[in-house]
């Protein structure tokens, strides 16, 4: 029998947590009233996928289909210094959910709480 706690240590729970929640702030703010750490973190991610897009043909993709590909890769590199920091963790499970709770609330303060980014535009 495989016990929940075992899965949920498996899973990079971090990572889900994390992206959605920036979802729901990019979904629910708009150019205007985004953060700064918002508009860092989303057009930074825009400025990696760039070279991708444009030799793809991504750019002609409609804006649905840009928004789930930062949502993405956002994921993909949140799981992946999730999975190195809990191998590094691996004999310590206790320490290993103290760790990833502190980082999401380290992450969701610095998300919300840094200031408006001012007027401008997400595309």
């Amino acid at each position: 029998m495989i016990r929940v706690a075992n899965i949920l240590d498996r899973l990079p729970v971090f990572a889900l947590v994390a992206t959605a929640l920036f979802a729901l702030d990019v979904a629910a703010t708009n150019g205007a009233t985004a953060t700064q750490a918002t508009m860092y973190i989303f057009l930074g991610l825009l400025l990696v996928m760039a070279p991708v897009a444009q030799a793809t043909g991504l750019a002609a993709a409609p804006a649905a289909v840009g928004f789930g590909i930062v949502f993405l890769l956002l994921f993909l590199a949140l799981a992946a210094i999730e999975l190195i920091v809990m191998r590094l963790l691996k004999d310590r499970p206790n320490v290993r959910w103290i760790v990833r709770v502190s980082a999401l609330l380290a992450f969701a303060a610095i998300l919300l709480f840094t200031p408006p980014a001012g007027a401008g535009r997400m595309f």
